[in-house]
């Protein structure tokens, strides 16, 4: 008996090394953003499209969207500046609550989510001037989320440079 749950285990071990495998090695389809890959999971990158703008009223503007059937979740959310400085002035809106089989009751969001951090409330010494005088911001957004009922990424660290108007 020891020995069928053994070759059960292998052959388990064997065919997630393979999806994972053709995964990390499959290229998107012609001209779409987001073609499925393997079993139709997307790349982190495409399912949780991330871009970062500036507002008229001061407030950085962090806006990730996701296709039909892709969440991100709440308690993962995380701005830092490179030296490791922690940005948790930013508002969220709120999300839907769903019970989830790893972290219990959970909020998450679908669609879209929309992060503003108040520029007035980031250190002077996180920006920096480029070579045309006009002052950036660089700063570290960590996420995580899931396809829904078919796979849960790693959690994801995205870098991102913001030029600031005048």
């Amino acid at each position: 008996m020891r020995s069928v749950h053994a070759f059960g285990f292998v052959c388990a071990l064997l065919t997630a090394n393979a999806a994972m495998a053709q995964l990390q090695t499959a290229s998107p389809r012609s001209n779409t953003a987001k073609a499925p890959l393997v079993s139709g999971i997307l790349p982190a990158a495409q399912a949780f499209a991330l871009s970062a703008f500036v507002e008229a009223d001061g407030h950085l503007a962090l806006l990730w969207e996701m296709p039909n059937g892709y969440y991100l979740y709440r308690q993962s959310l995380r701005l830092e500046l490179p030296d490791g400085t922690l940005l948790d002035t930013f508002i969220a809106p709120t999300g839907t609550v769903l019970e989830d089989e790893y972290f219990g009751k959970t909020e998450v969001y679908f669609s879209h989510l929309l992060l503003r951090l108040p520029l007035n409330t980031v250190p002077e010494r996180a920006f920096t001037a480029t070579a045309d005088g006009a002052r950036q911001l660089d700063l570290l957004a960590f996420y995580q989320g899931c396809a829904q009922e078919q796979y849960c990424y790693p959690p994801q660290q995205m870098p991102l440079s913001v030029a600031l108007p005048e």
